[in-house]
């Protein structure tokens, strides 16, 4: 089985300075064949290369991973229906990357005989993301979010703030815990990446591939430095359990009995008065968010507003908002009936409203339905 170390000696120049030129060695790496190959089998090195490469090559790269004992060219045209002399053209280009060898075999006059072979090294470095592997990490991660006291695992090499491989958990983290490596790069600037990935892929991150065309590298964030960098990020206050019983429903009355009462004017410049912003705010009661900080009263009284233009209670009449509660009327005595009937009416407006956007993002109900479901189990919320 060949090296990967031994086809670089044998690089022709033009196709060194190439993989050079993509992967942005410095003189002396380029020199070097070890730091040559450290540098293209890196994280940073393997996509840059993989990214560039096209749909027929993906394919070819993707069935040669498959067969650990190489693949023929004639096995390659019978699978993906590629004729044998585009096969060859193709292996010429992955060669080309270092990513594959050809063996070949002339007992036939054809070169369906041929075979490709995956470097060891390529195939120890690509780790194809499938749904099975999805659903186990969104499985884990659900497991976890069920457990009322999870254990708190630290992620390798230190957890200060300030170091790299702790900012790219907490940006991957605030991602959602998966993110391609360039939407990661983008946002933990600084030299030295490619050191942070290898400190952490194994232990606190995965790096996955996706194999289809496009070529994508995913780092997903190990559901068992979660529980942590939730305490991290988002801090433990005193406060264990946030009750805001139905604040925000007599949140809605507030506003509008303020605005049916006072009314609501628009200011020469499309904006709410402040003098009515202020009665408005200083009416509502105090809504908690879930490490116990007080919700800001402006964004309380924009979602009410919000809510109400959604459920066809509030419209715009010249420069004064007219509101009723018609629409809601069989609902005023069942608050919980009227809150899932506003979990069910939120989201983005129907029209360009910017007065009435929400300040916060809306999602299905199935999603709240999803969340409550956890915490409900959990113990977290009753």
């Amino acid at each position: 089985m060949k090296k990967i170390i031994d086809a670089v000696n044998k690089l022709p120049a033009d196709t060194r300075d190439s993989i050079v030129k993509a992967l942005k060695l410095s003189k002396s790496a380029a020199r070097r064949d070890e730091l040559f190959v450290s540098s293209l089998l890196s994280p940073g090195g393997l996509n840059t290369l993989l990214t560039g490469i096209g749909h027929s090559e993906l394919q070819v790269l993707n069935a040669a991973y498959r067969e650990e004992n190489g693949i023929t060219f004639g096995e390659i045209e019978k699978t993906l229906k590629i004729n044998s002399t585009a096969v060859e053209e193709i292996a010429v280009r992955l060669q080309k990357t270092l990513m594959v060898y050809v063996l070949k075999n002339r007992q036939r006059l054809h070169n369906k005989l041929d075979k490709i072979y995956l470097y060891p090294e390529i195939r120890g470095v690509i780790n194809p993301l499938t749904p099975e592997i999805l659903e186990e990490h969104l499985s884990l991660c659900v497991k976890l979010l069920r457990d009322p006291r999870p254990p708190t695992k630290k992620p390798p090499g230190g957890t200060a703030r300030q170091s790299l491989p702790m900012k790219m958990l907490e940006t991957l983290y605030c991602m959602g815990g998966l993110a391609t490596y360039e939407e990661l790069c983008e946002s933990v600037p600084g030299e030295n990446r490619d050191q942070a990935f290898a400190e952490l892929t194994g232990s606190a991150l995965r790096l996955y591939h996706s194999m289809s065309h496009p070529f994508r590298t995913y780092a997903m964030l190990n559901p068992e430095y979660l529980p942590f960098l939730a305490e991290k990020i988002h801090g433990i206050r005193s406060v264990d359990r946030v009750n805001n019983h139905y604040h925000f429903i007599l949140n809605l009355l507030f506003t509008f009995d303020s605005v049916s009462s006072f009314g609501l004017f628009l200011t020469k410049q499309s904006d709410f008065r402040k003098i009515d912003r202020k009665r408005i705010e200083d009416s509502l009661l105090k809504v908690y968010g879930p490490d116990g900080t007080p919700v800001d009263p402006a964004r309380i009284m924009k979602l009410c507003l919000h809510i109400f233009r959604q459920l066809k209670c509030l419209s715009l009449k010249r420069d004064a908002v007219v509101i009723s509660l018609k629409s809601l009327e069989k609902d005023l005595e069942n608050p919980l009936r009227m809150l899932l009937k506003v979990l069910r009416t939120g989201g983005p407006p129907e029209q360009n409203e910017p007065l009435f956007a929400p300040p916060i993002p809306f999602y299905p109900t199935e999603v709240y339905c999803g969340l409550m479901e956890i915490l409900l189990r959990t113990g977290r919320c009753a």
